[in-house]
């Protein structure tokens, strides 16, 4: 069994459920809802999802901001581990868990292969995802320093995680607080919150990263967890390298990309960030969602991007192998 932690997201979070949607494996999912409007918008979603799946878990958080510096992922761990830590779900015991914040990540592969047994993850408590996939290029490595990007090796992503839940649950919850102590937490009127938001809230993510990386930890293959690489952004790579980067999101076991860039128009994109993502991935999506939680707009240029690539990718395939280079 394996159990999926979701924040979810407008958009984000249909295209995940909808690479999962004819999985027949089994799975659960927890679905974290940020509290106010938020969670109002996303109930016709968590209703499709509780249709659909087999068992499905719907939770409210006490924070509403998912930016930059909400400590998202600590909170949303630290909720899930306070809710389960004296009861548990009606079919298999939690064992291994996949954590995933942000952004519309599809899962493209069976878990029997890709995720681990808990015998292979022996004492291994957590699992990262490399932040920087080409460090150990024997070419692309050294970009990042003649790029001035802050990478080193051992950087990871903090929006998706891969833990060993009967180890996990064992360490105290101190370890994701500031000075191993939860703080009162108020709300935007400055009155004191109730206990339990208080002790969520207080979770911080660069506290709870700080003692994981001091358990017994590993990391991710790349094809578990593949992303458009910084390089990639900057255009920092070939157009050759930029097409096998291509082929292996499309190959890998989960992928993910800004959000932003399914909402862009196909002129406002990037070259190599445009040839780099495998966009009828998320196309081909689109028909597994009911047409009520479908958003138009989007939807359209997501089409537009997969149908031009299509036909640019048939192209420059045709000619590089007139050219010799492919």
């Amino acid at each position: 069994m394996i159990d999926i932690i979701i924040l979810t997201e407008e958009f984000n979070t249909e295209m995940t459920l909808s690479s999962l949607i004819n999985n027949s494996e089994n799975f659960r999912i927890h679905l974290f809802n940020r509290r106010g409007i938020l969670a109002e918008n996303m109930e016709p979603t968590i209703n499709w999802a509780m249709k659909n799946f087999r068992e499905v878990y719907s939770y409210q958080t006490p924070f509403a901001f998912r930016g930059t510096g909400s400590n998202r992922m600590a909170r949303v761990l630290l909720q899930f581990k306070e809710h389960w830590k004296d009861k548990a779900p009606k079919g298999a015991p939690i064992e291994r868990v996949i954590v995933h914040t942000k952004g519309p990540r599809i899962f493209n592969g069976k878990f029997e292969g890709n995720v681990p047994t808990v015998k292979a993850m022996g004492d291994k408590v957590v699992y990262f995802s490399r932040k920087h996939q080409y460090f150990d290029h024997p070419f692309y490595g050294n970009y990042y320093k003649i790029l001035e990007l802050d990478a080193k090796k051992d950087d990871h992503e903090e929006d998706f995680l891969l833990l060993n839940w009967k180890l996990f649950k064992a360490k105290p919850n101190s370890y994701f607080f500031r000075g191993g102590k939860a703080t009162r937490e108020k709300n935007a009127n400055g009155e004191p919150l109730h206990d339990t938001d208080s002790f969520i809230l207080s979770a911080n993510d660069t506290e709870i990263f700080r003692h994981m990386k001091r358990m017994n930890h590993g990391y991710m293959p790349l094809y578990f967890d593949m992303r458009l690489d910084e390089l990639i952004k900057k255009e920092s790579i070939g157009p050759k390298d930029t097409m096998n980067h291509h082929t292996m999101m499309r190959k890998a076991f989960s992928i993910n990309i800004d959000q932003t860039y399914l909402f862009f128009d196909y002129y406002d994109m990037s070259t190599l960030c445009y040839m780099a993502t495998p966009w009828d991935m998320w196309s081909n999506l689109i028909d597994d969602i009911p047409l009520n939680l479908r958003r138009e707009g989007i939807n359209e240029r997501i089409l537009q991007k997969a149908d031009k690539q299509k036909r640019y990718l048939r192209k420059v395939v045709e000619a590089g192998y007139l050219l010799g280079k492919i």
